[in-house]
């Protein structure tokens, strides 16, 4: 559990990057309440898809990470079998409109069949206009959870910029450049999972 740590994007790269090094069993992550953008999100979307099908919890809320965020988790899900355990995602809060919203609802399937095991999915606090609303109830059914909260007065993807929308690209062009800190931190941070619950 590292929610509210102030991790914000460069913590959670090198958190994700320890749990890789250190093979974790990893069955519940909880990042909420971290300031985490979809720069964050991307390293979290890796580790994902790098943890075996293990996972079966993901907390996420109260974070910046807007609908290009939630599609590169969404993505992790969908594009590999890491995502047949998965049991509760939880991304209220977090600046999602439309993008995310469908991505999430690509992710889960037709009657869910790709992503079986999900038992709830928590989106409320974001902001959805009345038709994506109702593609969310019907796709998750009784596994979306209250929405009391969603401002479906817009939608959150109108406030994204194009810039926003196509600097994801961008992003890599910076990973090389912190490699060898980020081995160190991971090292440090791995250590420090061993010696912890969560891993």
């Amino acid at each position: 559990d590292l929610r509210e740590c102030d991790l914000e994007d460069d913590g959670v790269k090198k958190v994700c990057h320890a749990l890789f090094e250190s093979d974790s069993a990893l069955e519940h992550l909880d990042l909420s309440g971290n300031c985490i953008t979809r720069k964050g999100a991307k390293h979290i979307a890796d580790f994902i898809r790098d943890c075996q099908g293990k996972l079966k919890i993901l907390r996420l809320e109260d974070n910046e990470m807007t609908s290009l965020g939630v599609q590169h988790i969404a993505k992790a899900f969908h594009v590999s079998e890491d995502g047949f355990a998965i049991e509760e995602i939880k991304l209220n809060c977090n600046m999602c409109g439309a993008i995310g919203a469908r991505a999430l609802i690509d992710a889960f399937g037709p009657g869910g069949k790709d992503l079986p095991n999900l038992n709830k999915i928590l989106l409320d606090g974001n902001s959805f206009d009345e038709s994506i609303l109702s593609e969310l109830k019907e796709a998750f059914q009784d596994k979306l959870g209250e929405m009391e909260d969603n401002d479906d007065e817009g939608d959150a993807d109108d406030d994204l910029s194009s810039d926003e929308e196509d600097d994801d690209e961008d992003e890599d062009d910076d990973e090389s450049e912190d490699v060898h800190a980020a081995e160190v931190d991971a090292d440090e941070l791995a250590a420090m999972m061993e010696k912890s619950s969560i891993v």
